[in-house]
């Protein structure tokens, strides 16, 4: 659990669900932004990378700053596509992009986060860590346009499901942080559109059921199955990556019955 943000993380089914990470954004002054640098600049003087771009879809001001090595957020403040006024008034876009788990309850963010009292959900990832190696987990892709395979070695391998708003990443979660000591552990991340969601609403909210099928590499089948030879060599193939939704409707039953467990005839 050290490498969880307790509040934000819990377990369930001896599944570990959290939020990976989250873009945020609210509305300020010129007067609040320029406090919020005095503090980077204090505190985080040689720890903090600063740039501006023009760029339309961009922030002109932006911060990435560096907690502890390998762990940072990023602030960006006055978006480019904002008209811009004389006003000491006029409130401009700041959006800060962090991973929950990784930057916990660190001072600065605090202290941002403090800054205003009306913040909205730009995005976020939705993680589930499950104690199984990847090798063992098919995902169901049916109805999915996109499919992708990634493999770096027999373990080190990452499955990107979809396109857009509700895509799926699944990998060793063990390889990517460096966990040494510990069992089998893969994450499914789906990433989500919030459409600037309001935060002051977070009860309301609910979780897009769009997660596919995921069967883990172990299957029941009966003494008549036997007499099917095609079915193995077909899960054979499925169970080495070729997607069910290639497979013709028949087969596609037959390997799905395999997966949760029901006899196939």
């Amino acid at each position: 659990m050290l490498y969880y943000n307790d509040e934000i993380a819990y377990e369930q089914n001896n599944m570990m669900y959290s939020i990976d990470m989250m873009r945020l954004k609210t509305y300020i002054t010129f007067e609040k932004w320029t406090e919020i640098e005095f503090v980077i600049k204090t505190f985080y003087g040689d720890k903090h990378k600063f740039y501006t771009t023009a760029k339309s879809r961009d922030f002109f001001y932006n911060y990435v700053i560096e907690i502890e090595e390998g762990i940072s957020f990023w602030i960006g403040f006055l978006h480019n596509a904002e008209k811009r006024s004389q006003s000491d008034f006029k409130k401009y876009n700041m959006t800060i992009e962090f991973n929950p788990n990784k930057v916990k309850k660190n001072g600065l963010l605090m202290r941002i986060l403090n800054v205003s009292g009306e913040w909205y959900l730009k995005s976020y990832d939705l993680a589930i860590d499950v104690k199984i190696n990847i090798n063992d987990i098919i995902p169901d892709i049916s109805g999915k346009s996109a499919y992708q395979l990634r493999m770096n070695s027999f373990n080190d391998k990452t499955i990107y499901i979809g396109k857009g708003n509700g895509r799926i990443k699944i990998y060793n979660k063990k390889i990517e942080a460096e966990m040494e000591g510990l069992g089998e552990l893969t994450r499914i991340e789906q990433s989500i559109d919030a459409d600037d969601f309001d935060i002051s609403k977070v009860h309301f909210a609910k979780v897009p059921d769009k997660l596919p099928k995921i069967y883990l590499n172990k299957y029941l089948y009966s003494l008549s199955d036997y007499d099917d030879k095609t079915l193995f060599a077909i899960l054979y193939a499925v169970q080495s990556g070729f997607p069910i939704k290639n497979l013709t409707y028949t087969y596609k039953q037959k390997i799905r019955n395999l997966f949760e467990g029901r006899f196939c005839h």
